[in-house]
């Protein structure tokens, strides 16, 4: 329904027939490319507006009623996605330790934490190099 914006005209729908058109021709074009593109196992799908993962094989959480509940080890699929959202995530499959996220000199300084208090200041001197690669 949202690839018929004729029928079903809303906020996030576009037309399935433009982008069916657009990928036989891209597969024309680039045949090396778009082969690459179906055989990848990364995760596809039509939504526009979430990322959505309907089989087991790509699901690293677990599924529930065939749809992928997201874990950790999914993370590192997801962030690779230009998606605005992600549909449902559940709370560690596996033993997982988050604290170390709270040693981050940026994270503890929006806490309020003074410089000199930072568990690991010197990571702040690296910083520049990081944003500038």
């Amino acid at each position: 329904m949202l690839g018929n914006p004729s029928h079903l005209n809303i906020t996030g729908g576009f037309d399935g027939k433009r982008i069916l058109a657009f990928q036989k021709l891209y597969a024309l074009e680039h045949p090396a490319k778009f082969k690459s593109y179906i055989s990848s196992t990364v995760a596809k799908n039509g939504y526009i507006s979430r990322y959505q993962v309907w089989t087991s094989k790509q699901c690293k959480g677990k599924m529930f009623r065939y749809s992928c509940v997201y874990g950790v080890e999914d993370l590192p699929v997801i962030i690779k996605q230009d998606h605005l959202r992600v549909r449902k995530r559940e709370s560690s499959p596996i033993d997982f330790d988050s604290s170390p996220y709270a040693e981050i000199p940026l994270v503890e300084l929006s806490r309020g934490i003074p410089f000199q208090n930072l568990t690991h200041p010197e990571w702040l001197l690296r910083l520049h190099e990081l944003i500038e690669t």
